[in-house]
């Protein structure tokens, strides 16, 4: 069940949007990378610096079986989601030493939060990072002589190269734990760690290493997020994120949680805020910071809704506890359904405040569910139209699609997240004469780029996808 309900729950917008994936880092930068390493030439510290555990799956199973690789995405993602639940299980049940009820509802709430679907539904690579964490994190709990240390190093490894801020999370955890431990007289403790702690800061930093002396195009980054109402879009997005647990998380606070969860949000916390001044380097990722909390901000969220019910001391407690203990669910409930069901163009209100951080409906990838088909016959269109000196310029929403269902692969021109003329002047530095584009029609466009602005005229029209054609 901690598996298979939650496996289900996920593949819900995947079958919901056929044969087309569900996530913008899948058809963005996991089904390129794919292709471009099953065809060779990318170097082994290129890779490495991409924590690339993922893609040492995806990539032999594409070249030894040749599918398309958007199916590989489609059925990996189900998998992993069940996966990092079923661990999640695992930590509370041996981590936290809590009952197998209470462990079972616990990971199947946090699976249906939206930010921890949210997580499952683009960032496959964290969430694998994330299994192995709470895979490893049980081991810290358990005071016996044989706490296998070799599975604690090879898990921090699996952690690092399967997410580079997971992995920094991990080592950051198990770092605070020896300093706790060397601060509370507890060196027995500091010692049995610091061996796995010395491998995984090496592996850490050879990744680290690699990633800046052999960097890669594999994920451009968009431009830095905007503010709201004067404060960063960053800040305002840490009390959004969570403000639909705020009165069980203020409850289970007071409680108190584990050292280890602690270190993990104070970790997060901090990081996410000093990400998100002006002046840090990889603001980017101060939203990605603020993501790795919800697993354990679920865990006190639950445990304290949890406590309330078994303490309602009042007149008729009966009836309070049994609206509460259905209210509080059904909220959480219908919350997840409307954003596994709801297609974008209709979505909650709410889940459309930051579509930069975390999607408005899980009906979508890079494209909503109603437009992929438009995508995919508007590929087909310029194929059929193309010729010596044609090319096709993309933007990082479109060019996953174009990897994956555009023949021509040497035609094919990225400009990731710039802006069209560049990459209408870049193909044309490259030599091609005739430019097409893919976007959305007039004034309907999506990544601040509602229409494709002077020189691009519509030739074809698929729905609310166009097909443009560079004039000068």
């Amino acid at each position: 069940m901690s598996f298979l309900l939650p496996l289900l729950v996920r593949a819900t917008p995947e079958v919901l949007v056929g044969p087309y994936p569900v996530g913008f880092d899948p058809i963005a930068f996991y089904i390129p990378i794919t292709l471009d390493w099953s065809s060779g030439g990318t170097g082994a510290l290129t890779i490495l610096g991409t924590s690339p555990l993922l893609f040492l799956f995806t990539v032999p199973v594409y070249s030894l079986t040749g599918i398309n690789p958007v199916w590989i995405f489609k059925i990996l993602g189900p998998l992993l989601y069940g996966f990092m639940v079923c661990a999640l299980y695992r930590f509370l049940r041996f981590g936290l030493a809590w009952p197998e009820r209470s462990s079972l509802l616990c990971a199947l709430f946090t699976s249906i939060y939206f930010v921890t679907l949210s997580i499952g539904w683009g960032l496959f690579r964290t969430v694998l990072g994330l299994t192995f964490l709470l895979l490893l994190i049980p081991f810290f709990t358990q005071q016996k002589p044989d706490d296998r240390p070799i599975v604690q190093a090879l898990l921090l490894i699996l952690t690092i190269v399967s997410d580079q801020l997971t992995g920094i999370l991990a080592v950051l955890i198990v770092g605070s734990l020896i300093v706790w431990d060397t601060t509370h007289a507890n060196l027995h403790g500091a010692k049995r760690l610091f061996p796995q702690f010395l491998i995984a800061a090496l592996t850490l930093a050879i990744v680290a290493y690699s990633f800046f002396v052999y960097p890669s195009n594999y994920f451009p980054l968009p431009p830095l997020s905007q503010t709201i109402r004067g404060l960063s879009s960053d800040l305002v997005f840490i009390p959004y994120a969570f403000l639909p647990l705020l009165p069980f998380l203020l409850l289970g606070m007071r409680r108190g949680t584990s050292l280890e969860m602690n270190l993990w949000i104070l970790i997060c916390s901090c990081l996410a805020l000093i990400c998100a001044l002006p002046f840090a380097i990889f603001r980017e990722t101060s939203y990605r910071w603020t993501l790795l909390m919800d697993i354990p901000l679920c865990i006190i969220s639950f445990g304290a809704f949890e406590k309330l019910l078994s303490s309602v001391r009042i007149a008729r407690a009966g009836l309070v506890r049994h609206l509460a203990r259905i209210s509080s669910p059904s909220f959480f409930i219908v919350m997840a359904m409307l954003y596994l069901l709801l297609p974008a163009n209709i979505a909650m209100p709410y889940f459309t405040l930051f579509p930069d951080f975390v999607p408005s409906s899980m009906g979508q990838n890079t494209v909503p569910s109603y437009d992929m088909n438009s995508v995919v016959q508007s590929l087909n269109w310029i194929a059929s139209h193309s010729g010596q000196g044609t090319a096709l310029i993309t933007h990082q929403a479109i060019y996953g699609w174009a990897r994956a269902f555009f023949p021509f692969r040497s035609e094919i021109v990225n400009y990731q997240f710039a802006n069209p003329q560049s990459g209408a002047s870049q193909a044309l530095s490259l030599g091609y004469s005739r430019i097409y584009a893919i976007w959305w029609v007039q004034g309907s466009g999506w990544y601040n780029y509602p229409s494709m602005g002077s020189g691009f005229v519509p030739v074809h029209v698929e729905g609310d996808i166009a097909v443009y054609l560079y004039t000068t």
